[in-house]
């Protein structure tokens, strides 16, 4: 343990270490969180207005419109989305971490994740709908609707079904996944045919569903997301902690919460992540950071697990010394004791250390078309904003 950090910081540390995270379950959105009438998640902070909200969020909310039955139309899918009669409510809110511009709708199906030790700590997160037509990249036609019913349905149900037979730990699969080159992020083939395999272990059938979730390779992104944010949910309510709990962007801000305020968002305007050696024009078209996964980064995952993942961090170096920003270093301090093979692993981030360090965190993001049009445009890297960590260390100082 670092011993310049404060106590409190200490506690919701340790707590967060900890946590042995296992994929336990499945279930219906609606079932599980008890959503409000046409209740929407989506991710990072709050969507302040609705007519400003990113194209991708209301893409993907108007997918999850039609796939409800709340519209028939995607004009009458827009206007609803757009009217009082529709409430969007960040994700992490409710435990959820969906990646990109995803969104959750009552009727879909979210996984488990479970501490090992105490059960009663758990976080969810959406299913991961492969390549293609899929709500997380913010595109909109009939075809991102009919992958919704795919997901939701058929591929739910196989899943199901494995972990009947299977429930995974995830901290050995994570370290062997590191081991050969992932970052849990950005990079995660190894991850998910390892996790693929957990699965099948005690599983003798076969179908196209199981060959889609085995060729899906960030199946396992969003069980880490999950997982992720369940290991962070740990330190929620250690009084006087800045230790962070839940991160995200929405495409139109970045925010943060700690600890000892686990029900306030600090915000600040989300920036587009830089993409390294890209066009002018590009540049232009990438949608501010959005999504969810910033939890994997904010536990030492991602952009911040460069030592491990060489691939990432020679990209993430080229970005740097384009964007002309600094990398994080010795922001995260905590050895992890659950991996014994990677001993230079750090996590641990606090709003205190970002401040005294004058440096922030580094995020590892698929950068979306702002117009909603073309998709994902390519994988760039989110430097965070000071702003929220400092109103948070504030925050902190006045209560």
């Amino acid at each position: 343990m670092n011993t310049s950090i404060t106590q409190a910081d200490r506690t919701a540390l340790q707590q967060m270490l900890q946590v042995e995270p296992v994929l336990t379950g499945i279930s219906q959105a609606q079932s599980t969180l008890n959503l409000k009438e046409k209740e929407l998640l989506h991710a990072g902070p709050p969507i302040i207005d609705k007519q400003a909200m990113a194209k991708p969020i209301l893409h993907s909310a108007m997918a999850a419109v039609l796939f409800e039955g709340w519209a028939d139309t995607p004009e009458e899918a827009q206007q609803l989305v757009l009217s009082d009669q529709i409430t969007l409510t960040p994700a992490q809110n409710y435990g959820v971490a969906v990646p990109l511009a995803d969104v959750l709708s009552p009727n879909m199906f979210i996984l488990h994740v479970q501490d090992k030790q105490n059960p009663d700590l758990i976080a969810y997160s959406s299913i991961n709908g492969g390549d293609g037509p899929v709500t997380r990249v913010g595109i909109f036609n009939q075809d991102v609707v009919d992958r919704l019913h795919y997901i939701y349905g058929p591929i739910a149900t196989t899943i199901a079904s494995l972990l009947e037979n299977s429930q995974p730990e995830l901290l050995p699969i994570a370290e062997k996944a590191i081991l050969k080159g992932d970052d849990l992020h950005g990079r995660t083939a190894n991850a998910s045919a390892l996790l693929f395999d957990a699965l099948v272990e005690n599983y003798n059938q076969e179908s196209p569903e199981l060959l889609f979730i085995q060729n899906s390779a960030a199946f396992f992104l969003n069980v880490w997301m999950a997982a992720s944010l369940c290991t962070l949910l740990a330190g929620a309510g250690v009084k006087n902690s800045s230790a962070i709990i839940r991160m995200g962007s929405n495409g139109v801000e970045f925010g943060i919460q700690i600890a000892a305020l686990p029900d306030v968002w600090f915000t600040a305007s989300a920036q587009a992540p830089f993409i390294p050696d890209a066009t002018t024009e590009l540049r232009a078209r990438a949608l501010g950071a959005i999504g969810d996964s910033a939890v994997v980064d904010a536990l030492g995952y991602g952009a911040m697990l460069n030592q491990y993942a060489p691939e990432t961090a020679k990209r993430l170096r080229s970005a740097a010394e384009q964007s002309q920003q600094s990398l994080p270093t010795g922001l995260l301090s905590e050895p992890h004791p659950a991996y014994s093979h990677l001993p230079d692993f750090r996590t641990g981030l606090t709003a205190r250390q970002v401040i005294q360090q004058k440096t922030t965190p580094v995020v590892s993001l698929g950068v979306l078309d702002s117009q909603g049009e073309k998709g994902r445009l390519d994988g760039g890297f989110f430097f965070a904003p000071l702003t929220p960590f400092q109103a948070a260390l504030e925050a902190l100082v006045e209560v």
